[in-house]
């Protein structure tokens, strides 16, 4: 059993199950949950389940609706719908599931994926790939992001608003989204922001700075780079306090990786360690560009 905790659209997630948290008091992005709730298909109370089979509007097998009662979402009324989730997993033999970010009263994002983190290996499940690291007191507070030509959706996960999001890219800057106070950092060159996490990363432990951790977000072909490569085994070898996920699309910008390089496998496909993680998805719109293209 394998789970991700994202701040990402749990919708573009092509496995096994997402998950859809379902309030009392508030109404759901999605048509058809929301059709649920209207017609008191399914009430929202904390800690009822449902579980859907095919949702238009999720590419994943199976939606599991997990009731979280009223807002304001308390730490304890969280973890118990943490729980029934983990029992509705149980039961439906859940193999691999996406579970969105949600608010929770006086807690922050740490907080949240950690709990997740221990209720569900509390519950047997093998935490593989969760968006929080533990260190020896076993908690991760803060984190540090940086990203190599990301496009947006990273930085709406680390709790930056789509507004700010939508105005940096109006702006000309999608190419180069930095937050500095929520610690998100980029760079618009290939590899570029690679280097910068790694210093973070030795600052990090030349000051013996706790409970705070690096994740340095880049796409399949730019894990190929030298640049990447190296900066990954410097980080191994020196166990510095960071973490690198590669996200595949198959594609930089419209060339395909694979047949770039000539590898039906990538360098880091399939890895899911302490230093890298590796996922695919696939984008509903172009990644670049519009209309016909040149394919390099």
């Amino acid at each position: 059993m394998e789970f991700f905790v994202t701040h990402q659209a749990v919708d573009h997630y092509s496995g096994d199950c997402s998950v859809a948290f379902a309030l009392k008091d508030k109404s759901n992005d999605n048509r058809i949950i929301q059709n649920y709730l209207d017609l008191h298909r399914f009430e929202p109370k904390l800690g009822n389940t449902l579980l859907l089979g095919k949702v238009e509007g999720y590419k994943s097998k199976r939606v599991l609706v997990v009731g979280l009662g009223e807002t304001p979402l308390t730490q304890k009324n969280f973890t118990k719908a943490l729980k029934s989730l983990s029992s509705a997993m149980s039961t439906s033999k859940v193999k691999n599931v996406v579970i969105p970010s949600v608010e929770v009263e006086s807690a922050d994002e740490a907080w949240i994926q950690t709990t997740t983190a221990r209720v569900l290996k509390n519950e047997s499940y093998k935490v593989n790939k969760v968006g929080v690291k533990e260190d020896e007191s076993g908690i991760v507070l803060e984190a540090v992001n940086i990203f190599s030509k990301n496009n947006g959706a990273s930085e709406i996960q680390k709790g930056v608003s789509k507004e700010n999001v939508k105005k940096e890219i109006l702006a000309g800057r999608s190419i180069s989204l930095c937050f500095p106070k929520h610690k998100v950092y980029s760079s618009a060159l290939v590899g570029g922001s690679i280097p910068i996490a790694v210093g973070t990363a030795m600052s990090l432990k030349i000051k013996k700075e706790k409970n705070t951790m690096v994740y340095c977000f880049m796409g399949e072909m730019t894990s190929e780079t030298g640049i990447a490569h190296e900066c990954i085994k410097y980080s191994r070898n020196f166990n510095l306090p960071i973490h690198f996920i590669v996200e595949d699309n198959e594609k930089s910008v419209c060339t395909d990786t694979r047949k770039t390089w000539m590898q039906k496998k990538l360098s880091y496909e399939g890895a899911n360690d302490k230093f890298v993680t590796f996922y695919s998805y696939k984008s509903k719109w172009p990644h670049a560009g519009a209309g016909k293209r040149i394919q390099f």
